[in-house]
């Protein structure tokens, strides 16, 4: 399942806590990986709203409730890259 959001929190929190109880049984029994992939792509670096990820306390109740890996990937872009456009190493 793939959702694209601004804000991740709301979303998951949507899901429930049956979902969550239902992801960590299945997490648990090693039939499956359950992972929350938060990509996040730094455009303007003096903008408030890109600069790190908060989670409130029910997401991070929700997330080990599910048995999830949380994996973040933070992309910093830059005008004055070699290349515009192309993601700062």
């Amino acid at each position: 399942m793939s959702i694209c959001t601004h804000v991740p929190e709301p979303v998951v929190l949507q899901w429930g806590d049956r979902f969550a109880s239902a992801l960590g049984q299945l997490s648990g029994s090693g039939e499956a990986e359950v992972s929350l992939v938060i990509v996040q792509k730094v455009r303007d670096i003096e903008s408030g709203d890109e600069k790190g990820i908060f989670f409130g306390v029910g997401l991070i109740t929700w997330l080990p409730r599910a048995g999830t890996a949380l994996d973040i990937d933070q992309n910093g872009w830059a005008r004055w890259a070699p290349n515009p456009g192309e993601a700062w190493p």
